[in-house]
């Protein structure tokens, strides 16, 4: 999301007299900050942030504002929700590409969904999602997050397990800094949604949840450089592992971003299939367009009214495939 400012009317007061504001009260789109704290509450100083600000096609100094800045060439505080990108997956895998763009993956196997190496320093950070086929249609089974040396897993019977050991309290803490924290999302009247937040600072965030044993993830974080099954923050579509590439299909996908034996591998236990045994698919028949009665489509579609139109056509498909109507009580929170 871009929240694009119209122009700021406190420049010429600072222009004119020649002054740098006090540390901490810089305002959107003044001018002249070193770091984060020079800014007002809830903003960030370019200058800490040119990276993140060239990725995404920002210019390093000047951020989204606009208008005559004038003759200068010092660095602003800006809104940081101008660098949040967000991309995820879940239900009957369905997978959102950081630019928005959809595309389902059916298949059996464990999954690249991001990796970004310069994350935290080069701390680096790589998250896996292992998928399963049931019953002629998928799910994500268990999720995995590596930061660092430490290893957070969320399998779909509600356990979670750090470093491969199970966790009974949170929170914890990845690579001593990121905490993991858990809490439960009423949905409806009587279904409950468990939901584990990995907070990255104050504004970004990866949270996993487990809903009627599917597993969905949701990432909200700039990450450096970063590539997998929800493509990359600088690119549009679905990209291929040399950074280039643009995959038209979604079986080809699931293939190119299956885990390799040169990646970490991220889950406690081993899962058939491993690469270099390819990604199973279903059977033509098993994933064939099924004949969905009018009263069916009446139903899942009134029970996913109100859900984000991002999300409506992912709530209705896995309403009717798995003819749980349940299953749109979670759309609401969707990735």
């Amino acid at each position: 999301m871009k929240l694009v400012f119209g122009t700021f009317v406190s420049f010429v007061m600072v222009a004119t007299t020649n002054a740098t504001p006090a540390a901490g009260s810089l305002g959107k789109c003044q001018w002249d900050c070193d770091k984060d704290s020079d800014c007002q509450a809830g903003l960030i100083c370019a200058d800490a942030h040119k990276s993140e600000l060239k990725q995404r096609g920002f210019d390093e100094r000047k951020a989204d504002c606009k208008g005559n800045l004038g003759a200068w060439n010092e660095e602003v505080c800006f809104d940081p929700k101008i660098l949040q990108t967000s991309g995820g997956g879940g239900g009957d895998p369905h997978f959102r590409l950081y630019d928005g763009s959809k595309y389902d993956y059916h298949g059996q196997c464990d999954l690249v969904m991001a990796r970004s190496p310069e994350f935290g320093d080069r701390l680096g950070l790589h998250l896996h999602a292992r998928t399963e086929i049931v019953n002629g249609w998928s799910l994500i089974s268990n999720a995995a997050l590596n930061i660092g040396q430490d290893t957070f897993e969320l399998a779909n019977d509600n356990k979670y397990y750090l470093n491969g050991n199970e966790v009974m309290e949170l929170p914890i803490f990845l690579a001593g800094k990121y905490e993991v924290t858990k809490s439960i999302r009423v949905l409806g009247e009587t279904h409950e949604q468990l939901v584990i937040n990995v907070k990255i600072d104050d504004s970004q965030n990866i949270e996993f949840t487990n809903f009627l044993g599917m597993v969905s993830v949701q990432v909200n974080v700039g990450l450096p450089g970063t590539v997998g099954m929800l493509g990359m923050q600088t690119k549009v579509g679905m990209i291929g592992r040399d950074g280039e590439t643009v995959i038209t299909d979604a079986n080809q996908m699931g293939s190119e971003w299956q885990v390799t034996d040169h990646e970490p591998q991220l889950f406690r236990e081993v899962q058939t299939p491993q690469y270099p045994e390819a990604c199973i698919l279903p059977s033509v028949e098993s994933r064939r367009l099924q004949q969905f009665s009018d009263e069916q489509h009446k139903a899942a579609a009134e029970a996913c009214n109100g859900v984000d139109s991002k999300s409506y056509e992912f709530c209705v498909h896995d309403v009717l495939l798995t003819g749980n109507v349940n299953l749109a009580h979670a759309y609401g929170y969707a990735f």
